[in-house]
């Protein structure tokens, strides 16, 4: 019986195939199998004959570049299996990446120095700063080193404004020259590297975009009240 829509398990095989996932998962160990159609949930994997499911959240990892999802189908890929609910196995591309991402990681946190530079790209907006990809980790650009700002008032500053304001001065994927700042407990943080021609531009517009922002205007009013 089929359990996919157009898409039959190889009925001879299927409890072999099941008994080999299964194990798999007890001994956490990786597969590969063949993308084979897509919905919007996620995708099916043909493994051996056996489907299995991707969802869509377990099918990238944050360090991947951007992916086209359609490249995707017909592909062959590795996977590690997540769980097993009533003979439908789920997968995660996720979590296979994520081993090997995380080595990569350690390796590079490893080697960061103080004065390092590079184009870092923003990975999320938050209301301590913005955090940019390096290539495989993820340092902060804390907003006391964005705005004029010191940092012991950035304590006391409404955070959901300073989340709202740094939305409209850095939008998603945009990048910049950054400079590591200051190393610590395998995180550091990074300023904008002002010897960049592309960087003393950005911060033109970080000062055109800000000084005349409701939000920004409010936080100082705020601080200077304080």
């Amino acid at each position: 019986m089929a359990r996919y829509p157009g898409y039959d398990i190889f009925d001879g095989n299927s409890d072999n195939r099941l008994k080999e996932l299964t194990e798999a998962l007890n001994n956490s160990t990786v597969i590969t199998g063949e993308i084979i159609s897509a919905n919007n949930g996620g995708f099916v994997i043909d493994y051996k004959g056996f489907p299995c499911f991707l969802p869509l959240s377990e099918a990238t990892h944050k360090f991947e570049p951007d992916i086209d999802f359609s490249s995707f189908l017909n592909s062959f890929q590795k996977f590690k299996i997540k769980d097993i609910r009533n003979k439908t196995v789920i997968l995660s591309r996720k979590a296979y990446l994520g081993e090997l991402y995380d080595k990569l990681e350690a390796e590079e946190l490893s080697n960061i120095k103080v004065g390092d530079k590079f184009k870092g790209k923003v990975k999320k907006v938050e209301g301590s700063g913005v955090y940019f990809f390096k290539e495989y980790s993820i340092g902060l650009l804390h907003i006391s080193n964005i705005f004029d700002i010191n940092f012991e008032s950035t304590k006391i500053i409404n955070k959901a404004k300073v989340k709202h304001l740094l939305y409209e001065v850095f939008p998603k994927k945009a990048e910049i020259n950054l400079i590591v700042d200051k190393v610590f407990d395998g995180k550091y943080s990074v300023i904008i590297d002002e010897s960049s021609v592309d960087s003393r531009l950005y911060i033109t517009k970080i000062k055109e975009i800000v000084h005349s922002n409701p939000d920004y205007i409010s936080i100082k009013q705020e601080l200077e009240r304080n």
